[in-house]
Order: structure tokens, then C-alpha cells, then sequence
């Protein structure tokens, strides 16, 4: 019998960072248990406000860069199986049985995993080689660094009806949040030279209706978002005045920046805040340098990360939504 894995692209569509964290877990499972592989690209996503995503031309452009610069290796390029299993969230149990079962079978299996994370969450050092192995592909764009700087991804999704100041849906970390952890950073010290913060945000900076698609609405409105029309009012917001740092600290936000813009920024700084996203999960994961991580993420925590309740700042607010 050969087992093979895939990433099931069909069961679960949501964010690029989600959809390419799931892909590297994936992969990370084959590797650590020498299991065959074989890549399945994301075939769709919801389409991203966070990234300045405002047609399906953009979506299509921003779909295809981002398979090509997570390609990981195929056994197969061509193949046929004569079964298939399909497992929502994978565990190590399931994954066992199902090798010993089929391991004197003379038939191909293809096990197609959407979530790995009952597996990755036990061990979340199982990512290293697969980020080393992405590492080495783009050497160039992983290996720059951004000195002094410190990168928030301040994350609110799709504009909230209530003040971001205050309560927010509770899949996302209030400002206040933010707000403690650069304090503890400047207080303790950590990286005395850096002076230069940079804030990713979702949020707008002019007041926008946005129309996507009808999947993409659906998950707006599960957000809390304000919809007009059939389009969504994505209001205006001045980060520059929601922030109130140490007077030594230049600021500087960028609003709805490019996915590998924001990629990049935070896989280079010299500290990432992570937010409660799969995306700041992600770019963690490439970061070699300091790594802020809310205890209340919902992914595992890795060894070199710090967590923000070691500084002082829980994460696991329970918050009210408006």
C-alpha cells in the first residue's frame, strides 16, 4: 500500500493566510511521518478587504502568487488512487489507523486533510523543516532585514459597528491589548534600539462600500459588518489617533496593504505583535527574530515565541460584541 496526503481545497474556503497555513501543516505531517505528498493549490478564497482586494481580477492575481510562492514538493504530478478518505481536522490516532489498516492493501489511498491542526497543535515544532525548505526557495525575500522595527498587525475585521477602541467581535484582540504590549515592550526593555513601529491594520482610513462576493457577504455579516445596499460600509478610522506610545517611537500604519507586502514586513521585523490571525500565525513562523504571541490564539505556541501573558498582558479577554 502507498498513503499519500493532500490538502482538501474543497472543503473549507476562507482567508489565503488561513488556506497556506493549513497547506504547510500538511506538508510538515507528510515530512515528520514519511508519508507521500502530494500538492493541492488553493483554488479559491473569500476575497480580502485586509489586502486591498477589490475585484476578481485582483483575487485571481493574488491567488496565483500566492500558490506559486508556497509550492512544496509533489511525489506525483499526475495520479489516480483507487481510494480516497476525506478527514476534516486530522489527528495522529486517525492517521495511525488508517496507515495500519491500509498497509497490506495493494491499493493507492489518498488521504485529503482540510485541518491538520490536531496534529501541528500537539507539536507545532513539526513546521521547521517546511519553513526552512520555503526559506531556501525564496532566500531572498525571507532573509532581508528590517532593523528597529517593530510590526502590530492590528487586526478588526471588516469594520466593526462598534469603536475598535472598544468591544470588537471576540475573534479579535481589543486595542487595548496592543496598547499594553508595546508599553511592556518599551518598559522591560526587550529590544531597547528599536524606536520604529509599523501598524498593518485591516482597517480603513477613508470611509468605503465595498461590494464582494455573495460568499464573502456572508461572512461579513457573521462579522458584525454594516451592510448597505447589498455592499458593505467599511467606515473610517485614523489608527495614528487609537495609539498613544512612548513618545521615543516613530509610527507609521499602513492601511489594507498587499498580502505580501504585509507578509514581508511582519516576517522581517525585528518584533511581530501577532494578532489572533492565521495569517500573523503564518508570518511568525518565518520570523527569527522576537515574536509576541496572544496566549489566546487558538494555535500552539512555539518555543522561541514569547507570550504576552509572560509580559504581563492576557490575551483571553472575554468580550461582548455590539
Amino acid at each position: 500500500m502507498t498513503l499519500y496526503m493532500t490538502y482538501d481545497n474543497q472543503e473549507q474556503t476562507d482567508g489565503l493566510g488561513a488556506q497556506v497555513l493549513r497547506i504547510i501543516g500538511v506538508y510538515s505531517i507528510a515530512q515528520k511521518y514519511r508519508i507521500k505528498y502530494i500538492h493541492s493549490p488553493i483554488e479559491e478564497t473569500i476575497e480580502e478587504f485586509a489586502h486591498g482586494v477589490m475585484n476578481d481580477q485582483d483575487l485571481t492575481s493574488l491567488i496565483n502568487q500566492t500558490n506559486e510562492f508556497f509550492k512544496l514538493p509533489s511525489s506525483l504530478d499526475d495520479f489516480s488512487f483507487d481510494l480516497e478518505i476525506r478527514v476534516r481536522n486530522l489527528s495522529l490516532r486517525f492517521l495511525v489507523r488508517k496507515f495500519l489498516r491500509h498497509q497490506f492493501s495493494r491499493k493507492s489511498v489518498l488521504l485529503r486533510v482540510c485541518l491538520p491542526f490536531g496534529i501541528t497543535d500537539r507539536n507545532p515544532e513539526i513546521y521547521k523543516n517546511t519553513v526552512e525548505h520555503l526559506r531556501g526557495k525564496r532566500r531572498k525575500f525571507l532573509s532581508e532585514r528590517k532593523k528597529n522595527q517593530i510590526v502590530l498587525h492590528f487586526r478588526m475585521g471588516y469594520g466593526q459597528r462598534t469603536p475598535v477602541s472598544k468591544h470588537v467581535a471576540p475573534r479579535f484582540l481589543p486595542l487595548d491589548y496592543f496598547l499594553s504590549v508595546i508599553q511592556k515592550i518599551s518598559e522591560k526593555n526587550l529590544k531597547s534600539e528599536v524606536r520604529n513601529l509599523l501598524i498593518h491594520t485591516d482597517l480603513s482610513n477613508k470611509e468605503v462600500l465595498w461590494s464582494p462576493s455573495k460568499k464573502t457577504l456572508r461572512t461579513v455579516i457573521s462579522f458584525g459588518g454594516e451592510i448597505v445596499d447589498g455592499k458593505v460600509l467599511v467606515p473610517k478610522n485614523d489608527v495614528l489617533k487609537m495609539f498613544e506610545v512612548p513618545e521615543d517611537f516613530d509610527i507609521q500604519v499602513k492601511y489594507c496593504a498587499n498580502f505580501f507586502e504585509t507578509f514581508d514586513d511582519m516576517v522581517n521585523a525585528e518584533v511581530l505583535v501577532m494578532s489572533r490571525s492565521a495569517f500573523s500565525y503564518l508570518a511568525a513562523l518565518f520570523n527569527k527574530n522576537l515574536v509576541i504571541y496572544p496566549s489566546s490564539h487558538g494555535h500552539a505556541k512555539l518555543a522561541h515565541w514569547i507570550s504576552s501573558d509572560s509580559l504581563g498582558v492576557p490575551s483571553d479577554y472575554r468580550l461582548i460584541p455590539g
